[in-house]
């Protein structure tokens, strides 16, 4: 009996749910319209097959740089062999001559290089500034002081290392307005992150939202 009973219920169920289906399709199709729209997230292929490649390789940017008593390269190197391959889900090398060798005979390899150019300009400007002289207390004032600003242009470039195909090439620019010329490794760090962030996006799937419909 019990049994009987919990077999009465499941066809119930079941036919309710069948019949919630086909109001929902009437009312849509009583409003003109056949097919329901809904948004989904769909993901990009990546900019580059990194599984093809056994071996990710960095080589050193070419520098060209305006700064003044402070060296960027720990900070370059960072990015390219740690932030790195978080972004690609892959191993990054430094290349290094007597490990690697003639890269042109390996068949498994992907090699980073590139150049990276940093332009700085001083001009003077009026703002307005504490004074710390003993006469002035830490009252404001209007003074001349300088700024600096920056243009950092990043070129990219990835290889197949076997035949030198060029897979991908990018240049990214940015710009960073009234700098502390006394702030070197900040106003480098500044730009390098948001240009960086850039190249890292190129490099990696993207999420976007699509549109998609079903029939009804």
């Amino acid at each position: 009996m019990k049994r009987k009973n919990k077999t009465n219920l499941h066809t119930i169920s079941v036919y309710m749910c069948v019949c919630a289906l086909m109001f929902f399709m009437a009312s849509c199709a009583g409003g003109g319209s056949n097919r329901v729209e809904v948004r989904i997230e769909v993901q990009d292929p990546y900019a580059v097959d990194y599984d093809k490649y056994d071996k990710i390789i960095y080589k050193d940017l070419a520098l060209e740089s305006d700064i003044k008593n402070y060296n960027p390269d720990k900070e370059i190197k960072y990015f390219f062999l740690t932030d790195l391959p978080k972004v690609v889900e892959k191993d990054v090398e430094h290349w290094d001559s007597e490990k690697h060798g003639d890269l042109s005979s390996r068949t498994d390899t992907l090699v980073i290089s590139g150049t990276l150019k940093i332009e700085i300009k001083e001009r003077s400007k009026i703002q307005e500034v504490t004074d710390t002289s003993d006469e002035g207390s830490g009252k404001k004032k209007r003074a001349f002081v300088t700024i600096q600003h920056w243009n950092m242009k990043l070129t990219v470039t990835l290889k197949d290392a076997a035949d030198g195909t060029e897979i991908f090439n990018e240049e990214f620019n940015e710009k960073l307005a009234d700098a502390d010329p006394k702030s070197a490794k900040f106003n480098f760090e500044k730009v390098f992150y948001k240009i960086t962030n850039r190249l890292s996006r190129k490099l990696t799937k993207s999420k976007r939202m699509q549109r998609r419909y079903i029939l009804l």
